[in-house]
């Protein structure tokens, strides 16, 4: 008879420990149960897994934040409680305390280049209806200078310090006032842009005549260019005039070639990227030989990002753009690849570390100073597109994944299976040790009793 838990030896002691046959089955159940917590701690990690690599790329974001200017502290009511510009007298008065406050609040304007995001052009039609209500907002303009002189400050009144006065052209005819806190060289003639607060209408002489025009209040009048047409084709005569044979040429990116393409990137038309070539090792070392020879040429790039686009505001420029993208894409075999993008072009939410396509004309062998204070080379790309390389699944995550859940189903149906034979076994081998002692005529067995003493 199979000796085991329950059964006493002849002597009355309990028999202890586990034959051969049932430590075999114990190791089994405890090796299933130990295969089956492996199926499922790698199931739920290749779960949590992809549901954070597909998350990060379902939250959008800026390559970087706009560049907002700060509004300096201005009191709108000051403003509309001291300005009078209803009539004709009123509009010929400069009344000293709100221009004071104006000049003051212009002091605190973000220092140039800024991206204008939320600064418009004026409307002197739409001001000169209704003053009071453009009265303290600031507006972006350009134009050529028509006058411009230089008030002295007045003792009498020490809230109005020495400032620059004049009027404008702006580039669509009509005519502007300004007073400017700083004085920056500008003379007449010059093509300009003023960043300032609309104050009042004002009535003054422009060229010996008496003209109306709305009246900005700025820091400072900012060298411009008038604006060019879109670029629909590229001009070889513009891109020839890029310089990047010296260290020197190399460190300093012209503007008018460099601005040329910005624009072809946003208003041109078609190219077929299709056809042109991938850059590798034999292309770059191309580029790096005969950089001329490859201006504006169009190629496929493909890398990581190096780090993530950042947006810098512009310099002034004619193509009109406030921002650019500038993004560094590492590549195996070309190294690293400055890309440059005007805004709107550059998908949103990519972050360090991502892959992506670039479609985008070559410009020139650019030369910048690295983080170790060593300058490094590396071309200089103008995107048309980036697109987000999106890795194909191969299914060998979702092979693995599927065999963890039948590992763990048939995992958990051995052990099942294995726990309800034993328990058949179990009842089994009771019914068969009742039995025998029923046809031998014993009792079940007990421990033998302490002797009583007399």
């Amino acid at each position: 008879m199979k000796s085991g838990f329950g059964l006493y030896d002849p002597k009355g002691a309990p028999r202890g420990g586990l034959t051969v046959r049932e430590r075999a089955r114990l190791a089994v159940l405890c090796f299933g149960a130990l295969a089956l917590l492996g199926s499922l701690l790698y199931l739920v990690s290749s779960v949590r897994g992809r549901l954070a690599k597909e998350g990060r790329f379902q939250v959008p974001g800026p390559t970087s934040a706009p560049a907002l200017p700060p509004r300096p502290p201005l009191d709108r009511e000051v403003l509309l409680r001291e300005t009078r510009d209803a009539t004709a007298a009123e509009r010929l008065d400069l009344e000293s305390g709100p221009l004071g406050h104006l000049l003051a609040a212009v002091e605190n304007l973000p220092a140039d280049p800024f991206e204008g995001a939320g600064v418009g052009e004026p409307d002197p039609g739409a001001i000169g209806k209704d003053p009071a209500r453009y009265r303290g907002e600031i507006f972006r303009t350009r134009g050529r200078v028509l006058s411009i002189e230089t008030v002295a400050s007045d003792p009498s009144l020490p809230c109005r310090p020495e400032h620059g006065r004049g009027a404008i052209r702006r580039e669509g005819g009509d005519l502007v006032f300004f007073a400017v806190l700083r004085d920056s060289g500008t003379s007449r003639d010059d093509f300009v842009r003023l960043d300032g607060f609309f104050w009042k209408v004002f009535q003054g002489t422009v060229d010996g005549a008496s003209a109306t025009a709305p009246l900005f209040v700025g820091k400072r009048l900012v060298p411009s260019v008038p604006a060019s047409d879109p670029v629909r084709t590229l001009d070889p005569s513009i891109l020839s005039r890029v310089r990047d044979e010296t260290a020197a040429e190399k460190e300093r990116i012209e503007e008018e070639p460099y601005y040329h393409l910005l624009s072809f990137a946003r208003d041109g038309g078609e190219t077929d990227f299709a056809a042109a070539p991938e850059l590798d090792r034999e292309r770059l070392d191309d580029l790096v030989a005969a950089p001329a020879a490859h201006r504006g040429g169009a190629y496929r790039l493909f890398g990581g990002l190096a780090d993530a686009f950042l947006r810098y505001p512009a310099s002034e420029n004619p193509a009109r753009l406030a921002s650019i993208d500038v993004g560094w894409l590492l590549n195996q075999a070309t190294g690293v690849v400055r890309v440059d993008a005007p805004p709107a072009i550059v998908p949103q939410g990519l972050a360090r570390g991502d892959f992506v396509w670039v479609h985008g004309h070559f410009l020139k062998s650019h030369a910048y100073a690295a983080v170790g204070g060593e300058t490094v080379q590396a071309p200089l790309f103008v995107a048309r597109r980036v697109t987000r390389y999106e890795e194909p699944r191969s299914g060998f995550g979702r092979s693995m994944a599927w065999i963890a859940v039948a590992t763990t189903a048939a995992s958990g149906a051995w052990f099942l299976a294995v726990l309800r034979r034993e328990r058949r076994q179990a009842a089994e081998w009771r019914a068969e040790v009742f039995r025998r002692y029923r046809e031998r005529g014993f009792r079940s067995p007990s421990p033998p009793r302490a002797p009583v003493e007399p």
